[in-house]
């Protein structure tokens, strides 16, 4: 009878970009920056197309739409790496690794074509 692989993992290293600390700390910088830039373009058309009832047609609310794809898709992923380029063990555990590809994965399968 064949015992198999019992390794139970519950820990993920995460490999940065760099070794170097404050080439880090630009990164941490940077990435900050575009994430602050990109959110507020995304909440700030989100929050004009439901205040402007002029923009209530389709073009305008596809794009309302894609606006909060981007948004959702941006944090899921970029706080943990911000918070990542800061931190000197650069884990994640499985239960956070599961929950940022739940909140990630309907975001990326909408943008699919299946043609």
């Amino acid at each position: 009878m064949s015992e198999g692989n019992k390794t139970l993992v519950t820990e993920f290293v995460l490999t940065g970009l760099t070794e170097r600390s404050w080439l880090q700390f630009l990164f941490f910088f940077m990435f900050l920056v575009i994430y602050i830039i990109t959110m507020v373009g995304n909440v700030g058309l989100m929050a004009l197309i439901w205040k402007d009832a002029h923009l209530y047609m389709p073009m305008y609310l596809f794009l309302g739409g894609l606006a909060f794809a981007d948004a959702c898709t941006s944090t899921s992923v970029t706080p943990k790496m911000l918070v990542n380029f800061l931190d000197k063990t650069a884990m994640i555990s499985l239960a956070e690794c599961i929950t940022q590809f739940y909140f990630l994965l309907p975001v990326q399968l909408q943008n699919v074509s299946f043609w």
